[in-house]
């Protein structure tokens, strides 16, 4: 866990040694399953009957989660397998339509001739999640997101220290539930993206390197026009009872160094600028009359200017080899699949520390504002924070202990969509 929360922080910092050294052998193979009980105070995310909204119902759940890593390290090819599965089933039959057994994610990465003048490199990664919605019928109580992100192209090593990658990039998106709310088959939706990428790393030194970042996407969605209503009875009277979801493209640029700068001390700092432009047109020529006119106007809407800027800050110190404090900020944009795009501000703060080798404790807090527009047009605050205990009978069983809690505020005064939840899991962790 240690480990893990640090690399979701500081992902593009140069690989440090590991502790066990096994990264030193060519093949490496990690294995493990969790069975984990979780409780939570609101499992439909409701306002609350003080809102307006259908009361909080809390309830217990069992997850399972095994996991597989590989990692083999060659003269002529480099490879990564990485399995992750989630299954959660509730104790208590009325929640029965919030059982899941189709969560995972999964990773394949080659690099061919790695240490050669010239090599080819491909990754896909597929992600299936899904999350709860305020409904409370099995059409409408999950929404499931099924990402798969497809990079391939030819890496350049002019130098020991420089890599230069350049190639295509071909992502899918289903969407089941795409409007939150609908139970009818038209809130399903799916998105098709492609286009490419340059990639430059200078690593100057051991541990810290130099970047440039490049990317374009042309995407288009199945559906330009979803009903939003519980029931799908849109009937062209109230337009607003439609989401638009226009076709268009991004382009992002970004810079920035990355890396172990003193003893003590990672730093990521990048700046960058990015582009999108949404085609009202797609939207419009799914519509008519009246809806189309409301939906053209509320999608004509791009990402220029102060909207495109990116930044991407993470600061990491350790007062010891076990225990470390970092705090990140990220500024972005990205499209949204109920709108046209997002422009977010994220700021986490971490701790982790490791008691020798008998326990370990990891605590976060983390805050983001979404400002959405387009058809949905509305600003929301997202607070959580997380904390884990984790115990090591042996060294391949622990048993972990935690609580989380998380809120939704809309900063618009939109009630009906804000919401508490806290949750407390404990269970055993079994790895080999």
């Amino acid at each position: 866990m240690f480990s893990l929360m640090l690399f979701s922080v500081f992902s593009g910092i140069s690989n440090a040694e590991d502790s066990n050294a096994k990264v030193d052998q060519p093949l490496v193979v990690d294995s493990g399953v969790g069975l984990i009980t979780e409780y939570r105070s609101n499992l439909y995310l409701e306002s609350g009957e003080a809102f307006g909204g259908d009361e909080a119902v809390g309830g217990a759940s069992v997850l399972l989660n095994p996991h597989f890593k590989l990692k083999f390290k060659g003269n002529n090819l480099n490879a990564n397998l990485g399995l992750n599965y989630f299954a959660r089933k509730y104790l208590n039959e009325s929640y029965a339509n919030l059982d899941r057994y189709s969560n995972g994610r999964g990773l394949i990465g080659l690099q061919i001739n790695p240490n050669g003048k010239v090599g080819f490199d491909i990754q896909d990664m597929l992600d299936s999640t899904g999350r709860e919605s305020s409904a409370d019928t099995a059409q409408t109580a999950y929404i499931q997101k099924v990402n798969n992100a497809l990079r391939s192209g030819i890496a350049f090593h002019p130098g020991s220290a420089l890599d230069i990658k350049i190639g295509g990039l071909f992502n899918t998106e289903n969407i089941v539930g795409a409007d939150s709310s609908s139970a009818n088959p038209g809130s399903q939706n799916d998105r098709l993206g492609y286009g490419g990428y340059l990639a430059v790393l200078w690593t100057f030194l051991p541990k810290t390197s130099v970047f440039l970042d490049t990317e374009y996407e042309q995407f288009d969605w199945s559906k330009n026009v979803i009903c939003q209503t519980i029931d799908g009875s849109c009937g062209g009277v109230l337009a607003e009872g439609y989401l638009g979801i226009p076709n268009g493209n991004t382009f992002r640029a970004k810079t920035g160094l990355s890396g172990q700068i003193t003893e003590k001390l990672l730093l990521k700092l990048s700046f960058g600028y990015g582009m999108s432009d949404y085609d009202e047109d797609s939207v419009a020529s799914n519509a008519n009359g009246g809806i189309a006119q409301y939906l053209t106007q509320t999608t004509a809407v791009d990402v220029e200017g102060l909207d495109g800027l990116m930044i991407d800050a993470a600061l990491q110190v350790a007062p010891s080899d076990k225990q470390f404090f970092s705090l990140a900020y990220t500024r972005n944009f990205m499209d949204v699949y109920f709108t046209n795009f997002s422009i977010y501000h994220q700021f986490m703060l971490t701790h982790g520390w490791e008691m020798g080798t008998v326990a370990e404790l990891n605590t976060s807090i983390k805050y983001r504002f979404d400002d959405y527009d387009g058809t949905v047009d509305r600003s929301d605050h997202r607070l959580s924070a997380t904390s884990d205990f984790n115990l090591n009978f042996t060294p391949s069983l622990s048993m972990n202990i935690g609580g989380a809690w998380k809120r939704l505020a809309s900063a618009d005064g939109y009630s009906n969509i804000e919401y508490d939840d806290y949750n407390i899991h404990t269970g055993l962790i079994f790895k080999k």
